[in-house]
């Protein structure tokens, strides 16, 4: 009956509908690809081997259900949250809060204001209150003995009043205390538990809780609070816990890592005479107020991120901050661009419409788009600084990239006179391949033309600037080189650009390289024996998300769909072979009449 009903329905559908169905599968398809890889969810075979694939519960997976974390997790991920963190540097820099440097108000008159920002903040404080409320009644149970009359003091929706009551039936009357807009939802009186509405008077009672009077942004002792109530019988308990502290963590670190570099902090701990900077010395530099930035460098030191020593010999010489291999990444020169790119607010409102793309109607519209009002090209061609910080942010990686490049495959390069970078942004790549091969003669930079408007030629460094389309035609040479280019395209794309790479080289002895990302399909990969594969494959799976996220139609490919998209293009003949220190492979494609 149902396969019936499914061959109708196709039938009925126009081509376009039912091409919008597949993409629309196949994007599913890649997410809970990646939620698997991470172990959210299971795959599993329906009825044997070769059966159909399903997705069932983990132990992490069951915490996302709207009754347990998945309102916590709602609420910190939400665009007030997240946009808050990436105001922290200023926030140190103001002496004030980032929540409320970011929305100009603090949290509470936000959330007062704000009805939907409010209900979701009560919802997700609910699973904690519980958890934290059972386990102080567990231990401590006769601190209510002999307790009639119970008022709770910023009770929220009444969670913990409800759990104490019913746990103690002596108490006949309990009232849950809080501002007006945080008692409005907690949907009046029950049994013995009233809201009362307050602001700065308590009710006068034998015994007031104070309880969950913390700042949102405490998040370490939120997630203490969630692993607690992690209570699974079964093996994969300990894996639960180290999701969830990575869930709420790592995003964390990124933010705080901004917030470094957006202070300079980095920088000027290199820079240092001693190699160590006191939190006075940079708290005078930034004119930030000592007693933030300690908390701030504190979290850093933690994290590994810096590490304290001392700053002289004697014992009571002051402690200072010096670098870490972290920290060093963390340089302008380093990795800083592509971390600030990353965490950048256009970059995070994409990744916060993510869910709404894939419910979406119309899959041409990407969650950048969405987030930002234009796709991710054309904003890039209106907004000079995002411009700017695209291009650093692909420099960076792409310098970390074709040094292995340069390392692992430099004979790919031998014999070529005259080369192109199809995408070479600001021409960071084609300098390191010019640099290691001094055989190429002429290299051409091709981008489109607001990127490489910038750049002047010059024939000291055998670089020439030029500004087109690769849609329409690429400068002839020896070879094409493209890297992290086509990823960013669909199969359809990809074929004509490879095409119109086909026609700028010579027939016979002419070669495109292709430096991307191969994704390895082995799903049986052992996560012990083979550590080094599965941190590619799961660099892989998120860069794959990433693509989802920033464009409408990017993907990262396996060999057979690599395979596919050649062959479609007029290449007949390819070669693969893996980075061994970096996440990208080398493609070498030759038209069907090359040597």
């Amino acid at each position: 009956m149902g396969s019936t009903y499914f061959v109708y329905v196709i039938h009925e559908l126009s081509l376009h509908q039912i091409e919008l169905m597949i993409r629309r599968i196949i994007i599913i398809c890649r997410v809970l690809r990646f939620s698997t890889r991470l172990r959210i969810f299971k795959e599993v075979r329906m009825d044997g081997r070769d059966s159909s694939i399903a997705y069932t519960h983990k132990p992490f997976s069951r915490l996302l259900t709207n009754d347990r974390m998945a309102p916590l997790f709602l609420f910190m991920s939400s665009p007030e949250m997240i946009f808050s963190k990436l105001s922290l540097a200023k926030a140190v820099t103001l002496n004030s809060n980032a929540f409320e440097v970011t929305h100009g108000i603090d949290i509470w008159k936000y959330s007062a204001a704000n009805p939907s920002f409010n209900e979701l903040f009560a919802k997700s404080m609910a699973p904690l209150d519980s958890a934290h409320v059972s386990l102080v009644l567990e231990n401590y149970p006769a601190v209510f003995e002999g307790i009639s009359c119970l008022v709770d003091v910023g009770g929220g929706n009444g969670t913990v009043l409800r759990i104490l009551v019913k746990a103690c039936p002596w108490i006949v009357r309990a009232i849950n205390f809080d501002l007006p807009h945080v008692v409005s939802l907690s949907g009046g009186g029950d049994d013995a538990v009233s809201s009362k509405l307050g602001a700065t008077c308590f009710p006068k009672f034998q015994v007031a809780t104070l309880c969950w009077l913390w700042y949102i942004s405490l998040i370490e002792y939120f997630s203490k609070l969630i692993v607690q109530q992690l209570n699974m019988a079964y093996e994969e308990e300990e894996q639960a816990k180290d999701y969830v502290q990575k869930c709420i963590f790592k995003a964390f670190e990124l933010y705080m890592m901004r917030c470094a570099i957006n202070l300079g902090i980095p920088n000027m701990v290199e820079n240092h005479p001693v190699g160590a900077v006191t939190l006075p010395e940079l708290s005078s530099a930034l004119d930030c107020k000592p007693s933030l930035l300690h908390r701030v460098m504190r979290y850093l030191t933690h994290h590994g991120i810096f590490k304290e020593v001392k700053t002289g010999d004697q014992e009571d010489s002051p402690v200072g901050y010096s670098q870490t291999a972290v920290s060093c990444a963390l340089l302008k020169d380093n990795f800083a661009p592509i971390i600030l790119l990353e965490s950048s607010p256009e970059s995070v409102a994409s990744f916060l419409r993510l869910d709404a793309f894939l419910t979406s109607k119309n899959s041409d519209i990407s969650a950048f788009e969405a987030a930002n009002g234009a796709d991710v090209w054309k904003y890039n061609a209106a907004n000079r600084s995002f411009s700017e910080l695209l291009n650093e942010g692909m420099a960076c990686v792409a310098k970390f990239t074709v040094s292995n490049v340069i390392e692992d495959c430099a004979d790919v390069f031998e014999g070529i006179n005259t080369l192109v970078d199809v995408g070479g942004g600001n021409g960071t790549t084609l300098r390191a391949i010019v640099k290691a091969c001094p055989w190429i003669t002429r290299a051409v930079n091709f981008d489109l033309p607001h990127n490489v408007s910038s750049f002047s030629s010059n024939c000291e460094d055998r670089i020439e600037h030029v500004g087109g389309d690769m849609f329409v035609s690429i400068p002839s040479a020896d070879a094409t080189f493209l890297m992290s280019v086509l990823h960013d395209w669909d199969d359809e794309s990809c074929v004509k650009i490879l095409k119109n790479c086909g026609e700028a080289i010579p027939k016979g002895s002419g070669k495109v390289i292709i430096v991307d990302i191969v994704v390895d399909d082995d799903k049986d990969v052992n996560d012990t024996d083979n550590l080094n594969k599965k941190n590619r494959r799961d660099y892989h799976m998120a860069l794959d998300i990433v693509l989802m996220t920033h464009t409408s139609k990017g993907k990262e490919r396996t060999w057979k769909e690599w395979t596919k998209v050649l062959t479609s293009a007029g290449f007949t003949r390819h070669t693969i072979k893996h980075l061994a220190a970096a996440p990208q492979s080398v493609i070498v494609a030759y038209p069907s009449t090359s040597i």
